[in-house]
């Protein structure tokens, strides 16, 4: 958004310009502050000395591919004059009565010498950092101060007593509670190990308002979260944090479906015929087997079935199966079912059959912890089922279906390891209790942005209270983007490296302004223009591509991070409708200009292979619309005062009739926006980046 200028901004040819530097010290009061200029003026009885001798410039940019924005610091020259006390101002600098380093400066552009200090233009707000000086002249460096400077999360407040850090976390989370009855992946936050006290370990939650939910176990072998029984779920605090405490006694419950079947190549081998195999592991649908074409006789048919191991010692362990005869069962006819421990060929550890008559379904609950008991403590390797056709029988009529082979197990810590601590502290367990709420509204934080601005206020000096601009007007990136998160910061890491985080995987980028004011910044659906300029508001123009190396014809993008893996559960590769025409345009092999793409933060929407034709829809629709084909770069210098407002970010047209390049578009089907501004004394260049065409 342009800066706000006043009446003496508009309709000038010509504006004089100065610019106001204000130099606080002390406690940086409204008045505790040494005026300098490029000359001598007034504003509200304040004298500004006319000292500075060099062209400052201020430069902001924005960066879109990454989502970043930079404001540049400021190299000040001085004459070192000789003050009212007769000492050279260098002296008043440093070791004076004043204190001057490491506070506040302001830059402001006085138009037509007004001497109304509102009627100035506010164009930057920094922090004296150093200051060097010689005979003749001063050098002060002046750097971007910004509340984020210096500042980690977690920060001490987030840590216990001990000095361990609690999670900060964010994002919608599935509790194990929800789903008990299924076997999904629940969508789980880690929660960190604190302390072991009297043979009870406790976790750190980093959790919201609902952080008593229970913790799960992430079952390395079973690739899945085991719920951990309900000591597990009392919260309390310990050594000044939320936490949930996990007695070593207790247990883990699990349900899982078996893993796959082993094919016919492999020793043992299941028999063919079986049919939508898949379905055996899920709880929808089912595999089935035809009958074999026989008169009479006996028919038998082996499945086999690999069967994970899980991280513990059983102390309840079931075997589980749905099955159906479909078809009619006669005098003539008949079908038995057999399940065996391994092998057919060995022993049979554990056995069950069932004669079955019309269409009729049978679930098996098989106790086998016994079995598991007997083989030393470990799950079988396989699970062998038996079909036994007898009689007359026909494919088309006849079949067994098979479906939800799992087991449900209830688990420990292995018994020789209760004694020693280190085999079973855990650096993490995992829970499906929701992340932080918001500190503005204690409304659920499960968006992108949404965390970003609950970051900014709950860590720095940025008022909740304020409302950054482009929140819900303007831009409206509260009602336009609606990216999930699920996200956790889990040791102390630079906020700004966070905050860059989420804006580039929630395609926007957050700012100060120069007049102090927070910005988002994104580039719109459907992009207007604010303001259009022409030929005569400007000179020195330049119009060139962006880079043919920073063009991706592809991404390959993988996102929602496995909490407790170093791997994604989703993965994409993104290609654009139109990339066939660009490699073959722009001369680019198809392995070429790929760029891989891991999201930390992002979980949905859903990623397409293509780009949908609303940007912010998704996040490979936003960012192809930026790096997927070449986009036209203008630089000029705004000669016409009304504009001199102008900042990063804002929407702008051109018109002119010198015409870039040979296209078929004019100047009219363009939309840019500024993504970088540089300011001096009498000048503001700008350049300008398409973000709509055609």
């Amino acid at each position: 958004m342009s800066l706000d200028l006043n009446y003496l901004f508009e309709n000038k040819t010509i504006l004089k310009e100065n610019w106001l530097f204000q130099l606080f010290y002390d406690d940086e009061s409204a008045s505790d502050f040494f005026g300098v200029s490029y000359y001598d003026t007034t504003v509200q009885s304040v004298d500004y000395k006319g000292c500075v001798i060099n062209k400052a410039t201020i430069r902001e940019s924005i960066d879109l591919e990454n989502s970043t924005a930079k404001t540049s610091n400021v190299s000040l020259s001085l004459a070192n004059f000789i003050d009212a006390d007769g000492t050279n101002f260098s002296r008043k600098l440093f070791g004076n009565t004043n204190k001057y380093i490491n506070r506040k400066v302001k830059i402001f552009i006085q138009p037509d010498d007004t001497d109304d200090i509102d009627v100035c233009v506010l164009i930057y707000t920094g922090r004296l950092e150093q200051v060097s000086h010689n005979h003749e002249k001063i050098n002060l460096s002046i750097v971007a101060k910004r509340p984020w400077d210096k500042i980690s999360i977690p920060n001490q407040n987030d840590k216990t007593t001990n000095n361990v850090h609690k999670p900060v976390t964010y994002g919608d989370y599935l509790d194990s509670g929800t789903d008990a009855d299924h076997y999904p992946l629940f969508k789980a936050h880690p929660i960190k190990y604190c302390t072991e006290i009297n043979r009870i370990q406790y976790y750190l939650t980093g959790q919201g308002a609902n952080g008593t939910k229970g913790a799960l176990f992430w079952d390395k072998y079973l690739q899945q979260y085991a719920g951990v029984d309900s000591s597990s779920s009392t919260a309390g605090q310990i050594l000044g944090e939320n936490s949930l405490q996990f007695p070593i006694t207790s247990t883990r419950s699990t349900k899982f479906f078996l893993t796959s079947i082993k094919p016919s190549t492999e020793t043992p081998g299941s028999d063919s015929g079986w049919v939508d195999t898949a379905n055996l592991f899920k709880d929808t649908g089912f595999a089935y087997l035809p009958a074999p074409n026989q008169s009479s006789g006996t028919t038998n048919k082996y499945l086999y079935i690999n069967c994970p191991n899980f991280d513990g010692e059983a102390t309840a362990l079931t075997l589980k199966v749905d099955t159906q005869f479909y078809g009619t069962i006669g005098s003539a006819n008949g079908f038995t079912l057999k399940f065996m421990w391994g092998d057919a060929s060995s022993e049979w550890h554990s056995s069950a059959q069932n004669s079955y008559g019309t269409n009729d379904t049978e679930n098996f609950s098989l106790d086998i912890l016994s079995t598991y008991n007997s083989e030393g403590k470990n799950m079988m390797e396989y699970l062998t089922i038996l079909c036994i056709f007898s009689g007359a029988l026909h494919p088309n009529t006849h079949q067994i279906r098979v479906s939800n082979v799992r087991v449900e197990a209830v688990y420990k810590y292995p018994s020789d390891s209760y004694g020693k601590l280190d085999n079973t502290a855990l650096e993490f367990l995992y829970s499906g209790g929701d992340g932080q709420i918001s500190d503005i509204d204690e409304s659920p934080i499960t968006e992108i942005h949404e965390a970003h601005r609950d970051i900014l206020h709950r860590y720095t000096s940025y008022a909740s209270s304020n409302t950054p601009t482009n929140w819900s007007s303007g831009l409206n990136i509260d009602s336009v983007k609606d990216w999930k998160i699920r996200y956790s910061v889990l040791e102390p890491t630079p906020l700004i490296e966070v905050l860059e985080k989420l804006q580039y995987e929630g395609g926007f980028i957050g700012r100060f302004n120069g007049q102090g004011a927070y910005q988002y910044i994104f580039i719109p659906d459907s992009p207007s223009a604010s303001v259009t300029l022409g030929k005569d508001d400007v000179s020195d123009i330049n119009i060139s591509l962006t880079p043919i190396n920073g063009l991706t014809t592809k991404m390959d993008i993988e996102y929602e991070k496995h909490p407790a893996e170093n791997k994604y559960l989703n993965t994409v590769a993104s290609v654009s409708d139109t990339d066939s025409n660009l490699l073959s345009a722009y001369n680019i092999a198809s392995n070429e200009n790929v760029k891989r793409v891991t999201l930390e933060a992002y979980v949905s929407p859903t990623i397409p292979t293509s780009a949908s034709s609303n940007k912010n829809d998704d996040f490979y629709s936003y960012y192809q619309s930026i790096i997927g084909e070449p986009r036209l770069i203008v630089n000029l210098t705004v000669i016409n005062p009304k504009y001199l407002g102008l900042d990063v970010g804002d929407l702008v047209a051109y018109n002119d009739t010198f015409l870039p390049f040979n296209g078929s578009t004019g100047w009219d089907d363009y939309v840019f926006m500024i993504t970088d501004v540089s300011r001096s004394v009498g000048s503001l260049k700008i350049t300008l980046r398409d973000i709509e065409n055609g």
